[in-house]
């Protein structure tokens, strides 16, 4: 199912463990509870996916865009790859998730995390318009040990 468009596809509970969805559209998705258990999802399309009580436990998401995703306190991040995954507007307060995992990701202002997690050094503080954000993401990528982020926005 690499490169798949299943947007807003109803997959509530789905079993998809290993399943290779590499670039693969799922914007709106409603995965609440689906099994993705060291599924391939380098480069998916994400954004807006509800991820409430799924198990992405060991998955790749390398790249994977998570913009509005939904997670929740039961959603299962265990050994999951963030590198190089852009985070927008993500509420990641209740998700059990590692200061590593957030490290190897690229977010802004607008992520809320855990409070024991903090802020990586390379993630603006301020909310980024998405194209700026977005441009900022794609720099960051081609060479995230000489990224600085850029300074908070004005009001």
């Amino acid at each position: 199912m690499q490169g798949a468009v299943l947007m807003e596809a109803r997959l509530q509970g789905a079993r998809l463990q290993g399943a290779r969805l590499q670039g693969a559209v799922l914007m709106e998705a409603r995965l609440q509870g689906a099994v993705l258990m060291a599924a391939r999802l380098q480069g998916a399309h994400l954004e807006g996916a509800r991820l409430e009580g799924a198990n992405l436990m060991e998955a790749r998401l390398q790249g994977a865009d998570l913009e509005e995703a939904r997670l929740d306190r039961s959603t299962d991040l265990r050994g999951a790859d963030f590198s190089g995954s852009p985070l927008r507007s993500v509420d990641l307060s209740t998700v059990r998730i590692s200061q590593d995992q957030v490290n190897a990701s690229f977010g802004d202002g607008s992520v809320t995390l855990p409070p024991t997690i903090d802020r990586p050094a390379h993630w603006p503080e301020g909310k980024l318009h998405p194209r700026e954000f977005y441009r900022q993401w794609r720099l960051w990528q081609s060479g995230p040990a000489s990224d600085t982020p850029p300074p908070k926005p004005d009001p």
